[in-house]
């Protein structure tokens, strides 16, 4: 009978297969056919450096602020006036906690499953008036013009009323990550010689050993419960403490005029999580943020109607510049969390994504990387038939997307029920804050029929300095997009690593100017004068090369290069992003040395999926450490360089496992999620040294 059930399943197969690129090819729809230049280049050429290069829609001149906006202020203002009974801000209420315990190989392990009841709506009315309340609240406290308020939050609804309170009254937010670190935070807030914080609850006890060395901190207000035994050691030291609500209360008692800003007026000063030393606070005024988001809204349609999941971190350049355009547009803002998106985390309710079917998804690799890995996952466990199938339709549907075309009986048969998993509703995907692999792009277009676009900038510039077009082709990430109606970008030659702006085509390093770059480094002058020029650019240090329509393609970072003895450079960033389309790899550390010709790997794996592969009955502990895993991840990373055709001399010569999950807590990764390159290096010299001598003994 095995032979009759093939025999149909191969018959049923070609059946639905003609019908579906007989469909394509003739009820398709025209192709679409986007624009053939997005970037044009302007100016003479200049010794040592590139012709200007614009948006198309901007040749002639950067375009101006959007609704003539100057502050943050005015801009809440208007979306309160335009969009009064619209829903604003909305969140869920955290219902319980359940745990389930299982003994897995001889290990007692526990999952934690979330349940949430619904969303929850304020309108912009209604959140207008808490702005208005916490504001004054703020000023009762004692808090003046000028000041720094400090917000040290996960993302949430109190977190945008409280920086809109701050604007409204001329005062600058300061923002730290909720998981900066001991002394990158201890230096933020002395340097900003903060006074009164905003900050989660659950966040106080890790601040008790913090405010030891932070003399000038005399208030905090905390949103959610406070632990009694954490107030009780706050107080002790000197320390207000009050609720949201507390603040709201008191200036609901007592309310306050606005003190609007000016547009030149720094509006947040923001830290950087870098991956080396203690983070730069960046000064960034209103107008930059108006100029960055105008750039955003010229090239990414946003209205009223749209619904946005925000969960990113609001202290990283990414999620606060969109989180303002949909405030600027009336959209409505739903706050998450990374740990709740997906119904898999949840009991007895939906994750996020699917409780709120956002219109457009915002990520950052990362994320999207494990969404990846979890799907190939669950179509590598399926039968033969199955993944025959899935292969044929993702073809298809791949060949018409390059064309422009749809593939409606594939949609809705197949795909359809992969974009019901991300709410039914997504129009667009957008990834920023690193590379976005080509393998993850294309699966991702392919799968959730939206387009997957790449932004590029830097806190400095406010992020979103380039942007790639929704009507694009290009489903492999192999550009970010020309640049915003707001910015400006030439490329410089950077001749010791042979990027020269007169090669054709021209690379170099990528300069920025335009509404959205920042005033400088705070209290850091000499740091400033380093990266900004005098002329308003600033010199990112990434590597970029100009393509034939005008976009611009991140190909390596001047500080992430190393040459090694065979002479030619290593971009280690590069390689990371394509060698994490491994099945078996969840995060690496690529290691390149001037020492060494070969290039090493340290590797967080894959769990699931490497427990599979090597089968092994021991704790996942053992496994990282046994030589059947290292050596079934490194056949993987093999077969990724193949599959890329990369050098030789790119090539991963062995690998170091590692069971723990990387996060900023442990030191692997910075707030922003990018490897903690330097840190690691210093750490773990012996292990790398370690991994090259046993290299050279194999």
């Amino acid at each position: 009978m095995d032979w009759l059930y093939s025999y149909i399943s191969v018959f049923v197969s070609t059946a639905i297969a003609t019908v579906a690129f007989s469909y394509y090819y003739f009820a398709g729809g025209p192709a679409q056919k986007p624009r053939a230049k997005l970037g044009v280049l302007i100016g003479e050429k200049k010794e040592g450096e590139s012709q200007i290069l614009r948006n198309f829609r901007s040749v002639e001149k950067l375009a101006s602020n959007v609704e003539k906006l100057q502050t943050l202020h005015e801009t809440f203002q208007r979306s309160r006036k335009l969009f009064a009974t619209r829903p604003c801000l909305g969140a869920r209420k955290h219902i319980k906690t359940h745990t389930q315990t299982k003994v897995i190989k001889g290990e007692e392990k526990k999952w934690f499953f979330y349940e949430f009841g619904p969303y929850k709506w304020e309108t912009y009315e209604e959140v207008g008036k808490r702005i208005d309340n916490f504001a004054s609240g703020l000023i009762s406290l004692g808090l003046e013009e000028k000041s720094n308020l400090a917000i040290y939050s996960d993302t949430r609804p109190e977190w945008t009323i409280a920086s809109f309170a701050a604007f409204s009254q001329s005062i600058v937010v300061l923002t730290v990550y909720a998981n900066l670190g001991k002394e990158p935070m201890i230096h933020a807030l002395n340097e900003g010689k903060v006074t009164h914080m905003v900050t989660n609850g659950e966040l106080i006890p890790g601040l008790i050993p913090i405010i030891k060395s932070v003399k000038t901190l005399s208030h905090i207000i905390y949103t959610d419960k406070c632990d009694e035994k954490a107030e009780k050691a706050i107080k002790e030291h000197g320390i207000q403490l009050f609720s949201f609500s507390d603040i709201e209360n008191k200036g609901k008692e007592a309310p306050v005029a606005p003190k609007p800003p000016k547009g030149d007026d720094v509006a947040v000063i923001m830290y950087t999580s870098g991956s080396t030393g203690m983070p730069k606070g960046v000064m960034i005024t209103h107008n930059n943020v108006i100029g960055a988001i105008t750039g955003v809204l010229t090239m990414v349609q946003i209205t009223s109607n749209d619904v946005h999941l925000t969960y990113l971190p609001l202290a990283h350049i990414l999620a606060f510049i969109l989180e303002i355009g949909c405030i600027t547009m009336g959209a409505s803002l739903g706050a998450g969390n990374p740990r709740t998106l997906n119904d898999s985390a949840m009991q007895n309710c939906k994750g996020d994504i699917t409780e709120l079917r956002p219109t457009f998804l915002v990520g950052v690799p990362g994320v999207y990387d494990k969404i990846k890995a979890g799907i190939s996952s669950r179509i590598e466990k399926g039968g033969k038939l199955q993944k025959f199938l899935f292969n044929l339709a993702y073809q298809s549907k791949k060949a018409a997307k390059i064309q422009g075309k749809d593939t409606p009986i594939w949609n809705f048969l197949l795909f359809n029920k992969f974009k019901t998993a991300i709410g039914g509703r997504v129009r667009f995907i957008v990834s920023g804050g690193a590379p976005l692999s080509s393998e993850c792009c294309e699966y991702l277009s392919v799968l959730f029929g939206a387009p997957v676009v790449q932004g590029y900038g830097l806190t400095e510039t406010c992020g979103c300095s380039t942007f790639l077009e929704l009507d694009s082709l290009d489903i492999n990430a192999s550009s970010v997009g020309a640049p915003s109606t707001t910015t400006e970008i030439k490329l410089v030659d950077c001749k010791e690593t042979g990027y020269i702006s007169s090669d054709n085509p021209p690379k170099g390093e990528i300069w920025i100017r335009g509404l959205g770059v920042s005033l400088g480094y705070y209290k850091n002058e000499e740091k400033t004068k380093e990266e900004f020029t005098r002329d308003g650019w600033f010199k990112t240090g990434d590597i970029g090369v100009l393509n034939a329509n005008g976009t611009i393609s991140i190909i390596d970072r001047k500080k992430n290069l190393v040459k090694p003895p065979h002479g030619e450079y290593i971009a280690v960033e590069r390689l990371e992003s394509i060698y994490k389309n491994s099945p078996l790899v969840s995060n690496i550390m690529v290691y390149a040395s001037s020492k060494y010709n070969e290039l090493i790997a340290f590797i967080q794996p894959n769990k699931g999926n490497l427990e599979s592969k090597v089968n092994l009955s021991i704790s996942y502990e053992k496994i990282c450490e046994s030589k059947e895993a290292h050596k079934a991840v490194l056949q993987s990373l093999n077969e990724v360089w193949q599959t890329n055709s990369l050098k030789s001399i790119e090539r991963i010569s062995a690998v170091k496992l590692f069971h723990e999950e990387w996060t900023p807590e442990n030191g692997w990764l910075t707030a922003a999620a990018k490897i903690r390159r330097q840190q690691i290096h210093q750490e773990r010299k012996q292990e790398i040294e370690e991994v090259y001598k046993n290299l050279a003994s194999s």
